[in-house]
């Protein structure tokens, strides 16, 4: 039989140490989380700014796009 050693884990969140039931949580962490909150909110806004770019970037394109072919026929209809 393999005994594998106690290792002492530190919870995330302590537990309540009056009979009142609120629960502790280290500033730290919560100044650590919401940073993490507020950078990953961050990166989605501009996700979202370059998805809508891209988008309107596509459509001129295409818009250009056929009316370059509208101009190639024409000019293939002059030369003929």
């Amino acid at each position: 039989m393999i005994l594998f050693p106690v290792v002492a884990v530190r919870p995330a969140v302590k537990t309540p140490s009056s009979k009142n039931g609120v629960v502790n949580i280290d500033k730290d962490e919560i100044a650590a989380l919401e940073k993490k909150l507020a950078a990953l909110k961050q990166k989605s806004a501009r996700k979202e700014e370059y998805q809508k770019m891209r988008s309107l970037l596509d459509q001129k394109l295409k818009e250009v796009q056929a009316q370059i072919q509208m101009l190639e026929q024409e000019y293939k209809d002059v030369l003929n």
